[in-house]
């Protein structure tokens, strides 16, 4: 039988290499490669729990030893008990941890990593003492924990990354509206620095073109669940205005309380400069062929007329809207239409 103290080194080692800022595989490698050396087993995994497309509960290798573990007889053995066993999942918890034996020498054993997983340990030789299994219970709770943990930490080390990196500028706030956070592409768009936005408002970027019913409503909006989305032009800390594209999503607690709101702002200031100027050259041809003093007019391939100017209608003795729409050749001379029949 495996003593006390021994079961508490397997914790103390154990607990050792799974301990805070480990990434996942190594955390749960290192930490059974503890069991196996300890508990002289052979193979192992830790395998993960998930609900398949159709609701089953599948399990997916997180790591293993050996890394082509399938090929173990012994193991493939324990996979297959935990098929049947997940038939009835009360049960199945219940009989956790399961110890089988395959073969004449050859034993695999079943842990649960309580909402997490399982833990698979497979061992030819003797048996474990008796009463080993139940003492590695808590070391199991504790792994199960690290490594929902880790993937947590994982998780929001992908999110932190994506938000730092981004191109858009990004900003969060609390819910009183003070800044916590902006990502560098935030500070290159306004000309603050993040210690100089944290702890402030957004108000440092107010450039007075939005009135308070604006901002009021933007307020409501957000304050009631919903996202806000709009345009605003703010002001620089160089105080050069600039237009920005902005989604404002709250963020909520376990509860359903609002926390923080975070803001995803494009700078559209370039756009809508080109846009000015389309519309502007666009009005100034216009004006030019409106007051021009010769019938003017567009046509597209079919020869259909899409644009006339008040000259060319009363050129041709027609109001304006009577000729949009019509072929060309309707207007030309009939020398006209014979020259371009004669030319091809």
């Amino acid at each position: 039988m495996t003593i006390v103290h021994e079961q508490i080194q397997v914790l103390y080692e154990i607990a050792l290499s799974i301990g805070e800022g480990n990434k996942l595989s190594t955390v749960a490698r290192n930490a059974l490669s503890v069991y196996l050396r300890k508990l002289n087993c052979s193979t192992g995994a830790i395998l993960q729990r998930y609900s398949a497309a159709d609701n089953t509960e599948q399990f997916k290798t997180l790591v293993s030893i050996p890394v082509r573990i399938e090929k173990n007889k012994i193991f493939r053995e324990a996979i297959y008990a935990i098929s049947k066993q997940t038939n009835n999942k009360d049960e199945f918890k219940l009989q956790l941890p399961i110890t089988n034996q395959v073969g004449e020498d050859g034993y695999y054993y079943i842990m649960n990593l309580p909402n997490f997983g399982l833990l698979v340990l497979t061992k030819s030789g003797n048996e474990l003492p008796f009463g080993t299994l139940p003492l590695l219970i808590p070391l199991n709770k504790k792994l199960a924990q690290s490594c929902r943990g880790e993937l947590v930490r994982e998780r929001d080390r992908l999110q932190s990354a994506a938000l730092k990196n981004t191109a858009n500028a990004i900003m969060i706030t609390n819910v009183e509206g003070k800044i916590e956070w902006v990502n560098q592409s935030w500070c290159s768009l306004t000309c603050y620095t993040k210690e100089e936005a944290i702890n402030n408002t957004p108000k440092i970027l107010n450039s007075g073109y939005q009135d308070q019913d604006f901002y009021a409503e933007m307020w409501n909006t957000i304050l009631s669940g919903n996202v806000w989305r709009g345009e605003l032009v703010n002001k620089r800390k160089d105080n050069n205005l600039y237009i920005e594209e902005t989604t404002i999503t709250p963020l909520f607690d376990e509860s359903g309380n609002i926390t923080h709101f975070i803001g995803v702002n494009h700078d559209i200031t370039e756009r809508k400069d080109m846009e000015e100027k389309l519309r502007e050259s666009e009005e100034k041809f216009r004006s030019i062929i409106e007051n021009a003093n010769d019938g003017i007019y567009l046509r597209d391939l079919d020869g259909v007329i899409t644009f006339a100017n008040e000259k060319f209608a009363s050129i041709h003795g027609y109001r304006l809207d009577e000729v949009i729409g019509r072929k060309f050749w309707e207007f030309l001379h009939p020398d006209d239409i014979a020259k371009m029949k004669d030319s091809g």
